[in-house]
């Protein structure tokens, strides 16, 4: 069962075990600051109900692999934080739950999207470059931010149907004659023959 879907409140304790995998220099990269485990339980339980939601991809065993915190903020604002563990990385995973991340926050209104993060972090400066990201560097602190477009009712349904694609354990697949669309969230949809 792979799937990306937000987590749910009970469901934390997955993300939790997901930041304590993280070695010292991958906490330092997502923190800026190498946190134990005492503050990444912190970190955790510190989560505020309704400004934070987690995006998270599971892996078959339901285990989060990859997962983006969205820290909701004023001002239809919000800055988001990604992490992968180690083995799932080189693969566009980090790129897709964030491109989901940003699907998510565009069909809620949110307009403005900001990174921050250690100037010698190059994933995270490599995945705003490559979404358009306007980067400032500050002391060794990199900011980068853009606007997202307006929210279109094609954006609107296809965001709800990669979401709910992710409460299924599998890919969905939907049967068109002697052709199958794939639906898997985080990923453009495909035309694959039926078998």
């Amino acid at each position: 069962m792979r799937c990306m879907r937000i987590l749910r409140e009970s469901e934390m304790p997955r993300y939790r075990e997901h930041l304590l995998r993280l070695d010292a220099k991958d906490r330092r990269m997502r923190f800026g600051s190498s946190l134990d485990n005492a503050g990444i339980e912190a970190h955790v339980q510190h989560l505020r109900e309704r400004a934070d939601r987690i995006l998270a991809l599971l892996d078959e065993f339901g285990r989060v692999v990859a997962a983006v915190h969205i820290a909701l903020l004023e001002a239809a604002a919000a800055e988001l934080g990604v992490t992968v563990d180690r083995r799932w990385r080189g693969r566009g995973v980090g790129r897709a739950v964030f491109e989901q991340a940003l699907s998510w926050l565009r069909c809620r209104g949110i307009r403005r999207v900001f990174l921050v993060f250690l100037s010698e972090n190059r994933a995270m400066r490599t995945l705003a470059r490559a979404f358009g990201m306007s980067i400032q560097n500050d002391a060794g602190e990199m900011t980068a931010e853009m606007t997202l477009p307006l929210p279109t009712p094609f954006s609107v349904l296809w965001e709800l149907i990669v979401e709910y694609a992710g409460l299924w354990p599998t890919s969905l697949r939907l049967a068109e004659g002697d052709r199958v669309f794939v639906l898997q969230p985080g990923i453009q949809p495909s035309v694959q023959p039926a078998v």
